[in-house]
């Protein structure tokens, strides 16, 4: 869905509110509701988000191709969401290259699409052994920027951490002792004579070097009989020389995001993961789908989507009842360091107590919480059918009373920062993330935010 504005003679312009679909192949669009009569501060919050909100939501048939749906919504988000310039953030597997060279394209000075992505361990093995990736520089900081032949026009972020090299260095020596004791019973099997043959015992060696995918770390000699294997360690230190470093490419110009924020936009992703964990399977489960008509499939994905924004304003507003951190500190925390915890999100872990001695819940509990105070038809006892009933609804206790009456706060909220955001620039820059839309507009002032029935939204007649 996206919003758009269709000129009048002689008045001002109506704002839609559309969606795009697909029908025996071809793209069509309808439109949802008049947002016409908005106003101006809500519906510019309709098309900008710097939070991770969910924005809009497209559905493809399920045998469309990644290289086909990329660049069409990097395309329909700067259309439709008037942005001069939109950064792509996508994982080593979604930016392909040739989603870069469709990129590249569409890119003009005024308008255009820039990326952000990783390099595969390959591609930073060829960089160190090439001389472009100086490891040496990790002794002073933790993130550099360098350049390379390889890449031109772009820009690399060389990033180090130490708690993720720990960890892959760990979990190496692991994969390898595990393979090893597989190897040994597979000798001991051969040295029997219960196995035999070169076939064979390939076939189960490599089962099991497959399985812990460190085949690169042996050697193996194989005989008709017998067989023998041996680590290498050559191949060991080299893998382990990069542990703990990652790359992130990207066509942003220095002078447009900093190498930090850089790294922080594409470590961003992981809300996109959580996202799709929310829907998929922790809350809402989008799946299994039982519609067959498209049209209903699109209004399915949609109500999901809906509810995943529900769900994103009301854990906001429920932190302090959470054990969520009530202070999003992602843009100026290190980049590259692991996120710790806020020393009031682990004294509310320890305690299980909030601030104002509330215990403290998980989002599914609060809501379990919630849904026990119901609205009940009652009558007196041994009365008549026709006897009139009265209601009573059940008395909230203090969680459930301050859970509602932080719900409460959200319009004032609104209210507040529509009141003090200072005239919005003309001049709009975009960071997408991909598959889930998280879209992130950065401006010259705070973005108001979107009430879900807003004042002056009206539905088309018929």
């Amino acid at each position: 869905m996206y919003v758009t504005e269709v000129p009048n003679r002689g008045g001002k312009p109506t704002v839609l509110l559309r969606e795009s679909y697909r029908e025996q192949g071809k793209v069509k669009s309808r439109t949802l509701a008049n947002l016409t009569n908005l106003p101006a501060h809500l519906l510019d919050a309709v098309k900008r988000d710097d939070e991770g909100r969910p924005v809009a939501v497209s559905v493809y048939e399920g045998n469309t191709h990644d290289a086909k749906t990329v660049p069409d919504q990097v395309r329909a988000l700067r259309e439709r969401f008037n942005i001069d310039l939109v950064v792509f953030v996508g994982d080593r597997g979604m930016i392909t290259e040739a989603h870069i060279d469709r990129f590249k394209e569409t890119h003009t000075e005024d308008a255009g699409i820039e990326w952000i992505t990783a390099l595969k361990s390959g591609a930073i093995q060829k960089l160190k052994a090439q001389g472009s990736l100086q490891l040496g520089l990790f002794d002073e900081k933790n993130l550099f920027a360098f350049s390379s032949p390889e890449y031109p026009g772009e820009r690399l972020v060389a990033c180090r951490n130490p708690e993720l090299q720990k960890r892959r260095a760990r979990k190496r020596l692991e994969l390898i002792a595990a393979t090893k004791r597989e190897l040994d019973k597979i000798q001991e099997t051969v040295r029997c004579g219960r196995l035999s043959g070169k076939a064979e015992i390939g076939l189960r060696i490599g089962r099991v070097i497959n399985k812990y995918k460190v085949a690169k770390h042996f050697k193996v000699e194989i005989e008709t009989s017998s067989f023998h294997y041996r680590v290498r360690p050559e191949a060991v230190a080299q893998e382990a020389a990069l542990d703990g470093i990652y790359v992130v490419r990207t066509s942003v110009p220095a002078e447009v995001m900093k190498s930090a924020d850089v790294v922080r936009c594409y470590k961003r992703l992981t809300r996109v993961e959580r996202a799709f964990r929310s829907m998929k399977t922790v809350d809402l489960k989008v799946r299994p789908v039982y519609h067959r008509l498209s049209d209903r499939v699109r209004a399915h994905i949609f109500l999901c989507m809906l509810a995943y924004y529900v769900e994103w304003h009301l854990r906001r507003v429920w932190a302090p009842l959470l054990f969520d951190d009530e202070v999003d500190r992602s843009w100026t925390r290190d980049a590259v360091a692991k996120a710790e915890v806020s020393t009031l999100a682990q004294k509310k872990k320890r305690t299980k107590r909030t601030a104002d001695g509330l215990t403290v819940n998980s989002f599914q509990s609060l809501l379990a919480s919630l849904s026990s105070i119901v609205k009940n038809e009652c009558r007196r006892q041994g009365a008549s059918s026709t006897e009139p009933h009265f209601e009573m609804t059940t008395r909230a206790d203090p969680l459930q009373t301050r859970a509602l009456a932080l719900i409460d706060t959200v319009p004032n909220l609104w209210a507040a920062l529509s009141t003090r955001n200072q005239p919005i620039s003309s001049k709009n820059q975009g960071v997408v993330a991909p598959e889930a839309g998280e879209l992130q507009i950065r401006t010259g002032s705070p973005s108001p935010l979107v009430r879900v029935n807003a004042p002056g939204a009206r539905p088309l007649s018929g």
